[in-house]
């Protein structure tokens, strides 16, 4: 594998303007060498808080420095698809795949996120104050004690200590949709983002507490193979998807399957495979693969309407606006 190109500064490619605008009205989209093509966004939530949309296909592996821009921030990373690797003072390494997240207090040290070539990706990360971060920890978790305050602290990656990641849940991908596709104005667009900055905090810091808590009902080896289940529903790789066949080919039982899936995860068997489909689906329509009828027939709906409407209830937009904007593009 050819080493990955590092870029220190973003203003060392044709991407400078990125860093300098607020994209308040839609994703940035541009074609540079190295970064291949994409979009981006960044959207001031509140006063402390502003959220950080990057997505793209590298045309070449590179490690991009990011904590010189983040430095005495804390950093909620969501990857909403692909995969990434966070180098972090040369110390500590986090690998983030498609619905797994982690949080990163910046402390002076130089860290990098690596992207491979080729492989399409969707990273969101949420910026925050340390002072806006531990106040929003007080008020999720002011009637539960230090001790769950703790575990969020605790879960952090630093410059010297690996901290943990977690899978995120469905609800918060959407708030994160909605966000990028507000076209309100003025007043009317600050308190919905105030809304949203909190609305996807008590998903995020719900997901980290719940899972902890529940996954220690289960021994490790149940987990681990939980883990190979999402896998195998993430990927689109089995050819038969049923609660029985899934028992049969990762040889669990039906109890630890079901309410063992939806105590790690958070969400149940059936909503994930779900969510995982609608996301190809989404992908396949904004690559212009397919039209509404062809794709609603490749991701197994019966009619376009059925596929329009669960399409709907996911991101919050129609199937036939993403190939408009498509067309338009």
């Amino acid at each position: 594998m050819d080493l990955p190109v590092v870029i220190e500064e973003m203003k060392d490619v044709p991407f400078r303007e990125i860093t300098r605008l607020d994209c308040e009205d839609e994703l940035l989209k541009f074609s540079a060498p190295v970064l291949g093509k994409g979009a981006t966004a960044i959207i001031p939530l509140s006063s402390e808080a502003t959220l950080i949309s990057l997505s793209g296909t590298p045309e070449q592996s590179y490690r991009l420095g990011y904590s010189q821009y983040y430095e005495g921030k804390v950093l909620i990373n969501l990857m909403i698809e692909g995969k990434v690797t966070h180098i972090l003072n040369k110390s500590v390494t986090a690998t983030v795949q498609g619905g797994s997240s982690f949080i990163y207090a910046v402390g002076g040290e130089r860290s990098y996120m690596e992207l491979p070539v080729s492989h399409r990706f969707e990273v969101v990360s949420l910026v925050l104050s340390q002072s806006a971060f531990e106040s929003a920890l007080d008020r999720f978790f002011a009637d539960q004690g230090p001790a769950v305050r703790q575990q969020c602290i605790s879960a952090m990656f630093t410059k010297d200590r690996p901290g943990s990641v977690f899978q995120f849940s469905g609800e918060l991908r959407l708030v994160v949709r909605q966000i990028l596709r507000c076209r309100l104005r003025g007043n009317f667009r600050r308190v919905f983002l105030d809304c949203k900055f909190f609305e996807l905090l008590s998903y995020y810091f719900a997901s980290i507490t719940e899972i902890d808590q529940k996954a220690v009902r289960f021994s490790a080896r149940d987990v681990a193979t939980l883990q190979e289940v999402r896998r195998a529903l993430a990927t689109g790789d089995l050819t038969s998807i049923s609660i029985q066949e899934l028992c049969r080919q990762f040889g669990i039982n039906r109890f630890k399957l079901t309410m063992g899936f939806q105590s790690v995860f958070n969400t149940s068997v059936a909503r994930f495979y779900r969510q995982q489909v609608l996301a190809r689906a989404y992908q396949s329509l904004s690559d212009g693969l397919y039209n509404v009828s062809q794709a609603s027939a490749e991701f197994g709906y019966a009619t376009s309407a059925a596929f329009s409407r669960a399409f709907y209830k996911e991101f919050g937009i129609r199937p036939s606006e993403v190939t408009r904007q498509v067309r338009a593009s």
